[in-house]
């Protein structure tokens, strides 16, 4: 049984592409990262039952937590559509037919 957020984790990183060798496990995304490990989970703000940022943590499995990086999923899905319309040819100011119809 799969549940929304595991879901969005594996159209994110079920690939492999990123994420080597993705295993999804409750809400989060374990894998590797060369002799590195990785972690990528939703995570909460201070409003209740909203998670709005996406947390990926880089582990060494001698040591423990290396690193992490908080990104808010409004941030990277407003770089990524720039990048599309960017990709299509169009500027910004000139946007032409919506990528996404409702």
């Amino acid at each position: 049984m799969t549940n929304f957020f595991l879901d969005e984790l594996r159209k994110i990183y079920g690939d492999g592409r990123v994420i080597h060798d993705p295993q999804f496990i409750g809400e989060c995304c374990y894998g590797s990262l060369g002799d590195l490990r990785v972690k990528a989970r939703f995570t909460k703000d201070i409003v209740a039952n909203q998670y709005p940022y996406l947390t990926v943590s880089i582990l060494n499995p001698a040591k423990g937590e290396t690193d992490s990086v908080r990104m808010k999923i409004g941030d990277v899905v407003s770089r990524s559509c720039r990048s599309t319309i960017e990709s299509a040819g169009r500027s910004p100011g000139n946007r032409g037919p919506p990528l996404f119809l409702p």
